[in-house]
């Protein structure tokens, strides 16, 4: 019943604190949040806090033309409630991939706006972006951050044109896990509709109430106390 217990009912009891990690399944690279601390955390509501995932990392590619690229993220805060958990959680930066000489071969922003004020459009939230492929467009579809099962529909897959699935998953054990996962489409002159997944994940465990520790270090106080008394 530990489980059960962990976050059942408990979305707006104390400090939670533990790891995160988002992960971009369409360009290969994870980001990690070594610490985060979060208040409103349940089976049924999460709310975490912006700036977790913060940076830019390099694209290794073995792809000629293209020798390399790179993905900058920054997330805004987000929310998600329900059963299972549904909500936003934007990431604005931008991903690309050059060639020899630094020519850039394709370009993709992550949110829209890019700069100040709320996100319209872009990853973890939904809509539509617009990028280019060298001279070409390119079309990214987004959608919103769930940890149940999210699918996207006529794709490139192993057998031809057809859907992919991922599912998101609470695991209400010690420490607790929440993932979600958030759809990503993209459509170019490159080939084919192609699918892929972000995913954000949270391992979190209660941190100690202040009554709770005060009371623990009085009572090692106590205890240390009456062992030196004893002694004497």
């Amino acid at each position: 019943m530990l489980g059960v217990w962990l976050l059942a009912g408990s979305a707006h009891a104390g400090l939670w604190q533990g790891q995160a990690e988002l992960e971009l399944d369409f360009a290969g690279v994870t980001f990690e949040a070594g610490f985060v601390s979060l208040t409103e955390v349940g089976l049924t509501r999460l709310d975490v806090p912006g700036a977790t995932f913060v940076g830019t990392q390099h694209v290794i590619v073995s792809a000629p033309p293209a020798t390399g690229g790179n993905v900058s993220v920054s997330n805004g805060a987000g929310r998600f409630t329900g059963d299972p958990l549904v909500g936003t959680m934007p990431v604005r930066g931008g991903y690309s991939l050059t060639g020899f000489g630094g020519l850039v071969l394709f370009s993709l922003p992550l949110a829209i706006p890019a700069g100040p004020g709320p996100v319209t459009a872009g990853l973890g939230v939904g809509g539509t972006i617009m990028g280019t492929a060298g001279a070409d467009p390119v079309t990214a579809t987004f959608g919103p951050w769930s940890s149940g099962s999210v699918t996207i529909a006529n794709v490139a897959t192993p057998g031809g044109t057809g859907t992919i699935t991922r599912t998101g998953a609470i695991i209400d054990v010690f420490p607790a896990v929440i993932q979600l996962v958030s759809p990503v489409r993209i459509v170019s002159t490159l080939g084919p509709p192609t699918g892929s997944f972000a995913t954000l994940t949270y391992e979190l465990e209660r941190a100690p109430e202040p009554t709770s520790s005060a009371l623990l270090a009085l009572g090692t106080a106590v205890l240390v106390v009456a062992a030196r008394r004893k002694r004497r």
